[in-house]
């Protein structure tokens, strides 16, 4: 069963991620939603850890016409798997795809 509010995008997104344990690093998205979204990486983070990232979007009108934006998140690691990790951003931050 579908646990999820939102729907998930299968969208690669470059994100820097700093944690409050290590020093920055630089994931991909695998997938995104306005609730979180789940980052690849073989070194996933503990559940529970605070994650503090910025991720760069391109937004436009249409293919042709893109610019890149940069949005500034704050979250916590839900789940990690040997592939990844799963972050919920902060409820007082939303994340839409239009």
């Amino acid at each position: 069963m579908e646990r999820r509010l939102k729907s998930r995008h299968n969208i690669p997104v470059r994100a820097i991620v700093s944690f409050t344990d290590t020093m920055t690093q630089e994931f991909k998205t695998l997938n995104i939603s306005g609730d979180g979204a789940f980052f690849i990486t073989d070194q996933a983070k503990p559940e529970g850890t605070r994650v503090f990232m910025s991720l760069f979007v391109e937004t436009g009108p249409n293919k042709l016409i893109k610019k890149k934006a940069v949005v500034k998140l704050e979250g916590t690691v839900k789940r990690r798997t040997s592939y990844g990790m799963a972050i919920c951003f902060d409820h007082r931050h939303q994340f839409a795809w239009m």
